[in-house]
């Protein structure tokens, strides 16, 4: 069973057809890309997906479960973390304590074991704070786990967000231009990490970018959006050689 489903999605912003009539499936252990220029509809995808806005038209399953009109709560519950184009971490916290706020979603104990320090709320936290280090020291990060994520470098922020959504434990991980800003060797890192973490575990990988290169290098599957359509989609040398792609993304003559 695929574990993301979108059956004929659309919306509109006014008179603008953000997303229109898109169908596609992700499966389980994909690394799934979607690229397009600037305006084609895939930010707004990714909203649609993540119940930040809702649909006109069209049904989101999740493993099966219908979604889409869940809160982006409920959402990140059932198993889907993301990132943003821009960056959004905590800025006066820690490196470690913004990875372990990602990691607080699902944890089961109450306010009032927080408040008494009971033994439920130490062991899950001392169980998290091992977790974290963990996946800061996957991200490359462990040594600055005690600076502030403002001290940070570019690259490191976003390696820093990446390990705060992985914190959630994610079925799906959605990432919006992860390489956005990133000189080419930082960018070949993050491709290597993603398709570690792939193999690694059981965790799927939906992303946009706007680094061609490295969708096509990385991703299993691609798809192409355009105007708010899907304009193509099929594995990277098929995406690579369709010629309405060629001509409405990578320009004539590609």
């Amino acid at each position: 069973m695929s574990i993301l489903t979108l059956k004929n999605v659309s919306k509109s912003f006014g008179g603008v057809r953000a997303v229109n009539g898109v169908s596609t499936s992700v499966q389980p252990g994909e690394l799934f890309g979607v690229i397009g220029p600037n305006g084609a509809g895939k930010t707004s995808l990714f909203n649609l997906i993540t119940g930040l806005i809702q649909p006109d038209e069209g049904i989101v399953l999740l493993n099966g479960i219908d979604i889409t009109h869940k809160s982006p709560e409920q959402i990140a519950c059932l198993g889907i973390a993301r990132t943003y184009q821009t960056i959004r971490l905590f800025d006066t916290m820690t490196v470690r304590e913004n990875v372990m706020v990602g990691g607080h979603i699902g944890l089961d104990y109450s306010l009032f074991d927080v408040l008494f320090r009971r033994r439920s709320f130490i062991f899950r936290e001392t169980e998290l704070k091992e977790r974290v280090d963990k996946l800061l020291d996957t991200v490359g990060l462990l040594k600055r786990a005690n600076d502030t994520a403002s001290e940070l470098s570019y690259g490191e922020q976003r390696r820093l967000e990446l390990a705060r959504a992985l914190a959630a434990k994610p079925k799906l991980l959605m990432l919006d231009e992860p390489a956005a800003g990133m000189n080419n060797r930082e960018a070949s890192e993050l491709a290597l990490l993603l398709r570690r973490l792939v193999s690694d575990g059981e965790l799927t990988v939906l992303l946009i970018e706007h680094n061609v290169g490295m969708i096509l290098n990385l991703c299993d599957k691609i798809a192409v959006m355009n105007f708010g359509k899907k304009l193509a989609e099929g594995l990277p040398n098929e995406v690579r050689n369709d010629s309405a792609v060629v001509e409405a993304y990578l320009g004539k003559g590609s």
